[in-house]
């Protein structure tokens, strides 16, 4: 590549029209025979080197005509770091205008978001028979401090006893329930919810809604 076109791309600062005056000389040089060679060693003298200048001439888009934008020096760019295994899994389909990644896995989430409902309620009722209490039999028959008390215990406990605690599922009635390992009824799984759950759900996260859980599993 001539002295001239270096001494050019070395300015710190570097202006459309400055890359425009540059891209015919640039084109020029590159469309040889060592044409993606030559890039190569460019963009390695501009990234490990103290980046004087700017990389702007090795992106240059092609100009555009009635069908589109020509290929420009970014595409020879682009080929040469796939020649060298960069971007392997890029594909280019000029017909469409865009570039797809074949190479690329697609990670598909385990996670899934499930509210479970009258957590609070069957705490407290598990709690009760642990200290030979009288059960409530509704929501209804529990005073409002009790209620008040109990939530606030499922919003603490969600940040720690409920962290990673497996629930079996079991179908009820044609309800959904969940239940503790040691076989306590924890809640009722929202209707909404109930025909993405499996037999069991891992807590790994909760979010307390007046003592009903919104769970990441």
């Amino acid at each position: 590549m001539s002295k001239k076109i270096v001494k050019q791309a070395r300015q710190t600062v570097i202006t459309l029209e400055a890359l425009e005056s540059l891209k015919q000389p640039c084109e020029v040089e590159l469309f040889a025979d060592s044409q993606t060679a030559i890039l190569r060693g460019a963009l390695a003298h501009y990234y490990i080197g103290v980046h004087v200048g700017a990389d702007g001439a090795a992106w240059q888009l092609g100009g555009m005509t009635d069908n589109g934008r020509e290929k420009g020096i970014a595409n020879l760019t682009l080929q040469a770091l796939r020649e060298i295994g960069l971007l392997d899994e890029v594909s280019e389909h000029p017909e469409q205008g865009i570039l797809t990644y074949p190479g690329a896995k697609v990670l598909a989430t385990a996670t899934q978001q499930v509210t479970i409902v009258g957590v609070w309620f069957n705490w407290l009722r598990t709690y009760r028979i642990a200290q030979g209490q009288p059960l409530p039999e509704r929501m209804g028959d529990v005073s409002k401090a009790d209620v008040q008390w109990a939530k606030e215990r499922i919003a603490r406990l969600a940040q720690s006893h409920f962290r990673n605690l497996t629930l079996t599922i079991r179908e009820e009635k044609g309800r959904k329930l969940a239940y503790t390992p040691h076989g306590n009824l924890f809640g009722y799984v929202a209707k909404a919810d109930e025909e993405s759950v499996g037999d069991f759900l891992t807590l790994k996260f909760c979010i307390v809604q007046d003592g009903n859980l919104i769970c990441i599993t």
